[in-house]
Parts: C-alpha cells; sequence; structure tokens
C-alpha cells in the first residue's frame, strides 16, 4: 500500500499541482490529507476544488486543520472580528473568496479520523495536538 501524505497547502495551488505532478508518477493509492488547505495565499477555492477532484480518483482520508476551524469559526459567529488591518487579514480574504458550498465542505470534515487498511497497522491522523484523543491504539 503506497500513501501520500498531504498537510498545509494553505492555499498554494501551484505547489499543490506540482505535488501531484510526482504523486501521479509514482502510483499511490491513496492520500491522507492533514488539514490547513486553505489561507496565506489567494487560492483557496481553487484548492478545495482539486482536493475534491482528486478524492474521486484516489482513495482519501482527510481531516480539518486549524485554518478551516478558523474560517468555520468565523462562519458561524455573530462577532465578525477578522480585520485586514492585523493578523487575521489573511483569514478574512480566504472567508471573503470562499462559496457557502466551501464552507459546507470544510465544515464537513472530521478533526481526526484512524485509517485503518486491512493488513495494515492503523495510523492515527490528527492536525493538533491533543492529549485526549478520541482513538485509543
Amino acid at each position: 500500500m503506497r500513501l501520500a501524505v498531504i498537510s498545509d497547502v494553505h492555499g498554494n495551488l501551484p505547489a499543490l499541482e506540482r505535488a501531484f505532478d510526482f504523486i501521479e508518477k509514482i502510483h499511490i493509492d491513496g492520500i491522507i490529507w492533514c488539514g490547513d488547505y486553505i489561507t496565506d495565499i489567494l487560492l483557496s477555492p481553487e484548492v478545495l476544488e482539486f482536493i475534491r477532484i482528486k478524492n474521486e480518483k484516489y482513495r482519501h482520508w482527510i481531516i480539518k486543520g486549524n485554518r478551516e476551524d478558523y474560517i468555520i469559526d468565523y462562519h458561524n459567529s455573530s462577532d465578525k472580528d477578522f480585520s485586514s488591518k492585523d493578523v487575521t487579514g489573511s483569514l478574512l480574504l480566504t472567508y471573503n473568496t470562499l462559496s457557502s458550498h466551501d464552507i459546507k465542505y470544510i465544515s464537513s470534515l472530521s478533526d481526526e479520523i484512524v485509517v485503518d487498511i486491512e493488513g495494515c497497522p492503523q495510523i492515527y491522523v490528527s492536525h493538533k495536538l491533543n492529549s485526549e484523543c478520541r482513538y485509543k491504539y
């Protein structure tokens, strides 16, 4: 079983496409996506669409990272405290580029998963350090 592990894309679609140029040459069996697909570079909607397309082709396991959580929390909050004048500016710019479909998609992602492939050891996947994970190995 050959797996690709991808994390911290941060909206960088050209880098993700370049990674997939390599991934597709080595013939993987699946992808483990580890979060932080959005923010920092303003191609977050395109990155999410790229991920959705690749997930139709490959067996995959996907979680959200803290950047997705920031956007979901902002979306669900009545206190819209992101500002273009401070460190939350990139989050606000990203939020303003995402569609309701994108927000729904990232909201549907789990915080942690266990990759359980027959004949292989289980793999616990989380973007966050969590001493009280719900999975026990």
